[in-house]
């Protein structure tokens, strides 16, 4: 399965899992951002992720919330 985890400072992209990926690319967070509200999606053969989550992006300048629906839909 494909997944996305939360790490200390960066978001994984990963096949396999969170903590012992067999293929993954990570992206840094800068310091005036954080994400919150999941630390780990996995995405099945289908697009359907579990857990279906509301994460938020949150900087000094604004906050967004994104909610990751049953179907993998983006909202």
């Amino acid at each position: 399965p494909w997944g996305v985890c939360l790490v200390p400072g960066k978001i994984r992209v990963y096949s396999g899992s969170c903590g012992t990926p067999t293929s993954s690319e990570e992206f840094s967070l800068v310091d005036t951002v954080t994400v919150s509200g999941f630390t780990d999606i996995v995405f099945s053969s289908r697009g359907e992720p579990t857990p279906v989550s509301t994460l938020t992006i949150q900087s000094s300048l604004e906050m967004k919330s994104i909610t990751i629906n049953a179907a993998g839909g983006i909202e």
